[in-house]
């Protein structure tokens, strides 16, 4: 009868929980999902990797596994039903019927089934987490594929004034109008050049197959974006917003609360992990004789002290780790905060004093390159100069969209690991360029 009520418990159906997961992400992330399959912005990257990263669906899909796992674990194990039949001579032969269950394996069901749930909340967690968390690391991967596509084409124009300069330099060297010293540092301001070239180069590969395998189709450089955005100003969560909204402390409670039930479970299920009653029959001489029985281990040589301990010990460790975790967060929130600001700051010194300042240096430069009073090297210099401005506007605005993800990513409920101190650029010394 027992087993009947139990066998009757609602269920979850395992195929609906991937499409709640992904529906609960999104509303976390705020990504309007509309399969557009283009690299345009980052919300359009995260959308494609959904569509074609086999590991998140992995992922997806073992949230599923879990919830089956739950719906097995909310029933009894079944009652053992036992025939033996012997010969019995002139008066027939003999049955013995049982029938029995394990006590603890009906009693402790509904116990079972509560552990079992906060087992499946805390993988439902882990599930959701790893889809925050890459939604999170697709959008740093556009970030940086699109700012290695900028730095590349700015090394380019460097490259390209550098060589156009050394023909001019050529020229003048065939008239015999300058010293040696003039084509020696020219020549060592082309080498360094290339070889800057070539290392943005390799940097845009890295970054354009750190993307690709994200979302899990080719990529070329050319299908992205030629400059990053600019950065929107962020809504800054707050302390407890951001450890309400958390992932990992959600799944960090669930293990908490299924260890916690498993150690008080384990304070019985250390003495009566066997023990079943049961009816008995038995049919002789053409008549049946009905009764009962009963099957327990004698906890002689093991009183299941050391599985009690165990257990205590397993659900103390939970805690500790609990504790921990939420520190974690909160000095990851303030981390990002911090350099959130920093990296908006920058961004804005770049835009306001740096590139004005740079352009500035290349006029007077050219007035005095047309006036003859500077040379092919200064020319190139000041070109170099603005160009490498460029560079750091690059690097700053990459390191504002870089802290605005991770700070969305912990407003989402997201691992506080994927926050660190991001390098924010200092832009170029004062004589960039002069190697």
């Amino acid at each position: 009868m027992a087993a009947a009520l139990l066998g009757g418990c609602a269920t979850l159906d395992p195929d609906q929980v991937a499409s709640d997961v992904m529906d609960e992400a999104a509303q976390r992330t705020q990504l309007a999902l509309n399969g557009s399959g283009s690299l345009d912005t980052a919300p359009a990257a995260v959308d494609l990797a959904l569509v074609h990263n086999r590991s998140v669906r992995a992922d997806l899909l073992q949230a599923g596994v879990s919830a089956a796992e739950l719906n097995a674990l909310s029933r009894p194990g079944n009652p053992i039903f036992e025939v033996v039949s012997l010969p019995g001579g002139d008066h027939g032969r003999v049955l013995d019927v049982d029938l029995r269950a394990s006590v603890l394996g009906v009693a402790a069901t509904p116990w079972r089934a509560r552990t079992a749930r906060a087992a499946y909340a805390a993988e439902r967690s882990e599930a959701l987490l790893r889809l925050v968390d890459f939604t999170a690391d697709v959008e740093r991967a556009w970030v940086e594929a699109v700012a290695a596509r900028q730095r590349l084409d700015l090394y380019a124009r460097i490259l390209e004034a550098a060589e156009a300069a050394m023909t001019i330099a050529e020229e003048l060297d065939a008239a015999g109008n300058r010293p040696a010293i003039a084509r020696v540092r020219e020549r060592n301001m082309l080498i360094n050049v290339q070889l800057e070239y070539a290392t943005a180069q390799l940097q845009a590969e890295a970054a354009r197959f750190a993307l690709e395998r994200l979302t899990g189709q080719g990529v070329r450089l050319e299908e992205l974006p030629v400059a990053l955005p600019a950065p929107v100003p962020a809504i800054l969560p707050g302390e407890d917003e951001v450890l309400d909204a958390s992932l990992p402390l959600a799944r960090s409670r669930a293990q908490v609360e299924a260890v916690s039930r498993a150690a008080g479970l384990e304070n019985w299920a250390s003495l009566l992990d066997h023990a079943e009653i049961g009816l008995a029959a038995e049919r002789e001489d053409r008549e049946w004789a009905r009764g009962w029985m009963a099957e327990i281990s004698l906890p002689l040589f093991d009183q299941g002290q050391h599985r009690r301990a165990a257990a205590r010990l397993r659900a103390e460790q939970a805690l500790e780790r609990h504790a921990a975790l939420t520190a974690d967060i909160v000095a990851a929130l303030t981390n990002a905060r911090s350099v959130h600001a920093l990296a908006v700051e920058q961004a804005t010194r770049v835009d306001d004093d740096l590139l004005p300042a740079s352009e500035a240096l290349l006029e007077q430069t050219l007035l005095q390159y047309n006036a003859m009073q500077l040379g092919v090297f200064e020319l190139l210099n000041a070109f170099e100069t603005r160009t490498r401005a460029g560079l750091a506007w690059i690097d700053a605005h990459a390191a504002a969209h870089q802290a605005d993800i991770a700070v969305r990513q912990l407003a989402a409920g997201g691992s506080p690991g994927a926050v660190s101190i991001m390098p924010v650029a200092a832009g170029p010394s004062a004589d960039a360029g002069d190697h």
